[in-house]
């Protein structure tokens, strides 16, 4: 009898283009993400749906990070913020905010990452999103850490938990 290694459920299928470049920059296949995210948004523009517009800007940005086009990025990102600011997606305005701070740390400039992120987890916390906040919460961690506060990055890490 042959020994045959144990098969791991696929994960399913996205449902969504949005869903499909959180997948692409979850694998790390930043340039596909772009082109896909730039189709995402010409999608979300004509659909008139402003948290669509706001997610796909945000992944955009986020795979223009990953692929040397920080400036896009950034510009996306801020279009992100003001689109889900304008329809009051709170999550959706947390996870960009949380854009901005990433683009911000990226560059070195660890303060203004932690403007952004002390931003995203005031809105966070509005949206009731325990994922949002739970990942707003690590970054700020994160950025604790690197500007040298250990002490108030163990605590936002066990607030996180």
């Amino acid at each position: 009898m042959r020994h045959t290694p144990a098969k791991r459920a696929p994960r399913a299928a996205p449902r969504t283009r949005i869903e499909s470049v959180e997948t692409l920059l979850e694998h790390g296949h930043f340039k596909r993400a772009a082109e896909l995210a730039r189709q995402s948004v010409d999608a979300a523009d004509r659909a008139k749906n402003p948290q669509a517009r706001a997610a796909a800007r945000r992944l955009l940005a986020h795979a223009q990070l990953n692929t040397d086009h920080a400036a896009d990025a950034l510009a996306n990102a801020h279009e992100a913020v003001r689109i889900a600011q304008a329809c009051k997606a709170h999550s959706e305005h947390a996870l960009a905010e949380l854009a901005l701070s990433e683009i911000a740390r990226s560059s070195g400039d660890d303060t203004a990452g932690l403007a952004h992120a002390t931003r995203a987890r005031r809105v966070a916390e509005r949206s009731r999103d325990l994922g949002v906040l739970r990942a707003v919460l690590a970054e700020i961690g994160w950025l604790l850490t690197r500007v040298g506060d250990a002490e108030r990055a163990r605590e936002v890490f066990a607030e996180a938990l």
